[in-house]
C-alpha cells in the first residue's frame, strides 16, 4: 500500500486528502462546528452511520453463482458482491455511498433538513465556507 508513514501510523495514499486541505480528522470529530452539525441535523448521525456500516465486512453479502445461470423470477435479486470483503472494497463502497448523496443533493432528489446538513457536513469536511443556513 501507498502511503505516507507517520511514526507507526501507515496512511494510504486515498486518506491524503486531510493533510491537502490541512484538515485534521481527528480535530474535526471534537469540533464545536461538527457537534453543532449534529445538533441542528439530528438525521445526520444516521446518515454517517449508514455510510460507515456500508464499508464493514458484516454487511458484505456475497451471492452464490447458480451454475452460471440467472436464477428463476422477476426482479434485481440481491445487491452482488463481487468476491470476498477487503478493506479497500469497504472504502469504495463507502465512497459510492457518499458520491450518490452529495449528487443527489447537488441535482435536488435529495431536499431538505436532511440533505443541508448532509452538505453542510461536506463543506465542513473540506474545509470551504456555507451559505447561511435557510431557516
Amino acid at each position: 500500500m501507498r502511503g505516507l508513514r507517520l511514526r507507526t501510523l501507515q496512511i494510504p495514499m486515498s486518506d491524503m486528502w486531510a493533510f491537502e486541505n490541512d484538515t485534521d480528522p481527528h480535530a474535526l470529530g471534537s469540533s464545536p462546528q461538527l457537534k453543532e452539525l449534529f445538533d441542528r441535523y439530528p438525521a445526520l448521525r444516521d446518515q454517517l452511520r449508514d455510510i460507515y456500516k456500508a464499508t464493514l465486512e458484516e454487511e458484505w453479502v456475497e451471492t452464490q453463482v447458480h451454475g452460471g445461470r440467472r436464477p428463476f423470477g422477476r426482479g434485481k435479486g440481491a445487491p452482488r458482491s463481487r468476491g470476498p470483503w477487503t478493506r479497500e472494497k469497504g472504502f469504495n463502497r463507502g465512497l459510492g455511498k457518499v458520491r450518490k448523496l452529495r449528487e443527489m443533493c447537488e441535482e435536488g432528489s435529495e431536499v431538505g433538513k436532511n440533505a443541508e446538513g448532509y452538505m453542510r457536513f461536506v463543506a465542513l469536511v473540506n474545509g470551504e465556507r456555507f451559505p447561511q443556513e435557510s431557516t
